[in-house]
């Protein structure tokens, strides 16, 4: 399967052939994914089918994993990793 995607059963090649979308809070960065990996702390996907996450802008957070958007940062508190 291509970067991006992942595959359940041997063969897959194509998502017409096996292979299906990593979804949105999660990337496929290597070709020939079994499964796809969620977005680490202090990062999002806000989009299916993605080769990396993006890192949380300044005055956002993510305090867990596989988040689709970050979060604002609480009042008096402004940076990537205030939790």
């Amino acid at each position: 399967c291509p970067r991006g995607t992942f595959g359940v059963s041997d063969g897959a090649t194509s998502e017409t052939l096996g292979c299906h979308s990593c979804p949105a809070g999660s990337f496929g960065g290597s070709e020939g994914a079994t499964n796809c990996t969620l977005c680490p702390v202090s990062t999002h996907q806000p989009f299916n089918r993605s080769l990396a996450c993006i890192r949380c802008d300044f005055g956002y957070f993510s305090d867990v994993m596989g988040l689709i958007e970050c979060r604002l940062c609480p009042p008096g508190s402004y940076g990537r990793d205030v939790a």
